[in-house]
């Protein structure tokens, strides 16, 4: 039986990696913005000429041509390119299923991710701790092999590899497949006394069927240094003026404000699941 798993590593980029990681996220971002563009504005037309609907599959053969039209997308690889139109599909197929609302656009410092899908351009080193993917350590001269913290070992076969930034860092969620065997079914019947349901809520961070609420003695409270420090990040953003460096710096503070809170909020449901 094959299992899924993935394991999240922290990358250490330096300088010059850094900015090669913030391109190729602007790169994958201009791609789904276009094509959520294209899909919104010329299906008709294209159904018209072509007799069949927009799909990623169609716009990942027009690559090329926007290649030619914007050359820097050639900093980027291409298998990110097209991950980024099939995560467009997947937005769309979740809409028209009624899973999801429409697809918005993807922006800056909140969307900035892009997937490797092919496991033979992907090599991990955790004893000398590097991170190899395409266009950093691939080949001579490229941006060279990205340093990481694997905090734990990587077991079982990688599928895929999602490079995102949190903040002001940059992490990676290996995708690994593990083969395990099957768990024989319990021969016991399985009774009432032996569930134990689990709610998540607001006021209570978990309450089981039972009626006890679990969870406080971890619940990451925030302290009135922190509201006060996010209310006025938030204030200096709306003030600063729009395109300038200040705003850049501001928001970059921001971001990184709310992806402590985040990790914060994920380590207590770690500790509490």
């Amino acid at each position: 039986m094959a299992r899924h798993l993935s394991t999240r590593i922290r990358l250490n980029p330096d300088p010059a990696q850094e900015v090669a990681l913030r391109q190729i996220a602007g790169c994958c971002r201009l791609v789904y913005n276009l094509g959520r563009e294209q899909r919104r504005d010329f299906w008709r037309q294209y159904r018209a000429a072509e007799g069949r609907s927009l799909h990623w599959m169609g716009q990942k053969k027009e690559l090329p041509a926007l290649k030619e039209a914007a050359p820097f997308l050639a900093d980027a690889p291409a298998h990110c390119l097209q991950m980024a139109l099939q995560d467009l599909q997947r937005a769309f197929d979740n809409f028209y299923a009624g899973r999801a609302g429409y697809p918005q656009p993807r922006r800056k410092y909140e969307d900035d991710s892009f997937r490797f899908p092919d496991p033979a351009q992907i090599r991990v080193d955790p004893r000398a701790g590097l991170l190899v993917l395409p266009k950093f350590g691939r080949r001579a001269g490229d941006h060279g092999a990205i340093r990481a913290v694997f905090h734990r070992p990587i077991r079982g076969r990688i599928r895929s590899v999602t490079v995102s930034r949190e903040g002001r860092h940059w992490y990676a969620s290996i995708l690994l497949e593990r083969r395990e065997k099957a768990a024989r079914p319990d021969p016991a019947p399985i009774t009432a006394a032996d569930v134990c349901g689990i709610d998540r809520g607001t006021v209570v961070p978990f309450m089981d069927s039972e009626g006890l609420a679990r969870g406080h003695a971890i619940l990451p409270a925030r302290g009135s240094g922190e509201a006060k420090r996010r209310r006025r990040l938030e204030q200096a953003l709306a003030r600063a003026k729009k395109g300038s460096k200040r705003r850049a710096k501001v928001r970059l503070k921001l971001a990184a404000h709310r992806a402590r809170e985040a990790r914060r909020r994920r380590d207590m449901i770690e500790k509490v699941t």
